[in-house]
């Protein structure tokens, strides 16, 4: 997950704060378990959150030294993933959600990771998903050469422009617009403006 930061440090612009976050699961257990289980789980989830705040405090470190221009803080958490980013996005004040999947087999890769599914579904800012593939290495960046912003008439697709266009100006980049025509869906009433303008 770390390697989406170089990711969220690309697009940050000017003065910016990094939020780092870790979010240790924890599963819902049934009712009427020993206490010394319970007690157990509860020092493991300590131990490992203790552990994930000693190693997002090592990143920040380093991140501050690299870039004394970003402001990085470091946020450590409990609970269902997902529901936790959203939380902290919203708390915070952040204006992108930046994060990587993991690298799936052909038998689930149509899940996207569930929590970086539910996270662009439910998320309301923006959000930047870093494939694997493209994660970056420690000898630098992938290049990011054009957008591609796909539309398909609705509001809701036109929304995504004005983030494009911002994006396009800060990395220096051109955009491409498409649509895709489904031939064997019906097409829009005649007059109808097929494109609402998001600006």
């Amino acid at each position: 997950a770390t390697k989406a930061i170089p990711q969220a440090l690309r697009v940050a612009a000017g003065p910016a704060t990094l939020i780092l976050l870790h979010v240790t699961a924890k599963a819902e257990l049934p009712v009427g378990l020993p206490e010394g289980f319970m007690q157990r789980r509860a020092d493991l989830l300590r131990q490992r959150q203790d552990t994930a705040a000693d190693t997002l405090g090592a990143v920040a470190t380093r991140l501050r030294q690299a870039h004394p221009d970003v402001a990085v803080d470091t946020v450590v958490d409990a609970g269902d993933p997902a529901e936790r980013i959203l939380r902290t996005a919203e708390a915070r004040g952040a204006d992108l959600i930046v994060m990587a999947t993991r690298d799936h087999t052909y038998a689930d890769a149509a899940n996207l990771g569930s929590v970086a599914l539910r996270v662009a579904l439910k998320a309301t800012i923006p959000v930047m998903i870093v494939r694997p593939e493209f994660l970056a290495d420690q000898d630098g960046l992938a290049p990011i050469r054009r957008l591609l912003v796909p539309l398909d008439g609705s509001h809701r697709a036109a929304r995504a422009i004005p983030v494009a266009i911002r994006l396009a100006h800060q990395l220096g980049v051109p955009i491409e617009i498409l649509t895709v025509i489904d031939p064997n869906t019906a097409l829009p009433y005649p007059g109808k403006r097929p494109y609402p303008n998001p600006l």
